[in-house]
C-alpha cells in the first residue's frame, strides 16, 4: 500500500511557566477511517504515549497541552491495521522528530512532513521533509553532514551479511573478503564517530548533542576509554546535561 501523507504540526507558547499547547494535524490521502494515530516521547525509556487518535474521512488531529521543558525526540506512528492483533503482521509506519516550542511567548513552529509511506527493509529518509523547529534542522544539517559516510557504512554492512554472514551459516568462510570488509567498516565507524564528537563540542548546549551522545555510548560501548567517556559527558553545558535523554 502506497499513501502520501501530509502533516502539519502547530505549537503554541501561551506563557514561559504554562503548559504549551501542541496541535498536529494531517491528512492521509487514501487512509482509510479508523487507522490509528500516535504521538510518542521516545528520548526517555520506556516510550512515553502522549495523544492518540484515529483517521476520519482522511484526515486527523492530536491537540492537547503539554509542559515542554525542553526540544523532546518524538515519534509519530501511524498504524494502518489496528484490528490485526498479532504484532509481527501489524502494517504500522513511523516518523522521528524533535518536537520544539518556540519561544518568544506567542510565537509558533510549524512542521510540515511530506512522505511516501511504503514497505522497505531500509529506512530511507529521503521522502521526508521537514520544516520549522531549529532543533530539527541543526539535527538535519548534522545528518546530511555524515550522509555520504553513513550511507556507505550502511552498504558495507549489507555487503558484510552477504558475502561473509550469510555463508558462513553454511559453513562457507568467505574470510578474507569479510575481513577487508570490517576493516573498511572500522575506518568509516571511527570517522563517524568523530564528526559526532566534532559535533556535540561545538554545540554543548543542544539536545542534538545529548542524542548523538547517548548514540555513542550505545554503539561503541566497550571501546571508549573512562577518560573518553568523562570528556563526552563533562562537556555539556548545565542545562542539557541534567536533561534525561
Amino acid at each position: 500500500m502506497k499513501l502520501l501523507y501530509f502533516i502539519v504540526l502547530t505549537g503554541l507558547c501561551m506563557a514561559c511557566h504554562q503548559p504549551r499547547v501542541y496541535r498536529i494535524n494531517g491528512s492521509l490521502p487514501g487512509a482509510l477511517d479508523g487507522y490509528v494515530v500516535k504521538l510518542y516521547n521516545i528520548d526517555t525509556y520506556p516510550d512515553v504515549l502522549l495523544d492518540s487518535t484515529v483517521i476520519k474521512d482522511e484526515k486527523f488531529q492530536l491537540e492537547g497541552t503539554r509542559t515542554f521543558e525542553y526540544p523532546k525526540y518524538c515519534r509519530l506512528v501511524v498504524d494502518m491495521t489496528p484490528d490485526e492483533p498479532d504484532q509481527r503482521k501489524k502494517d504500522i509506519e513511523g516518523l522521528s522528530f524533535f518536537l520544539r516550542i518556540i519561544q518568544p511567548w506567542n510565537s509558533s513552529v510549524r512542521w510540515t512532513v511530506c512522505r511516501l509511506i511504503y514497505w522497505e527493509a531500509v529506512n530511507k529518509e529521503h521522502n521526508v521533509t521537514l520544516t520549522g523547529s531549529p532543533t530539527q534542522d541543526l539535527y538535519q544539517a548534522y545528518k546530511t553532514s555524515v550522509q555520504e559516510l553513513s550511507e556507505r557504512y550502511t552498504a558495507l554492512r549489507n555487503e558484510y551479511l552477504e558475502v561473509y554472514h550469510v555463508p558462513a551459516l553454511d559453513g562457507i568462510l568467505n574470510t578474507e573478503k569479510g575481513m577487508k570488509i570490517v576493516r573498511e567498516m572500522n575506518m568509516l565507524k571511527a570517522q563517524l564517530n568523530k564528526a559526532a564528537f566534532e559535533f556535540i563540542k561545538a554545540h554543548n548546549n543542544s539536545v542534538v548533542s545529548l542524542l548523538l551522545a547517548n548514540n555513542l555510548l550505545n554503539s561503541t560501548r566497550s571501546e571508549m576509554t573512562v577518560e573518553e567517556i568523562d570528556g563526552l559527558m563533562n562537556g555539556f553545558a548545565p542545562c542539557p546535561a541534567k536533561m534525561p535523554l
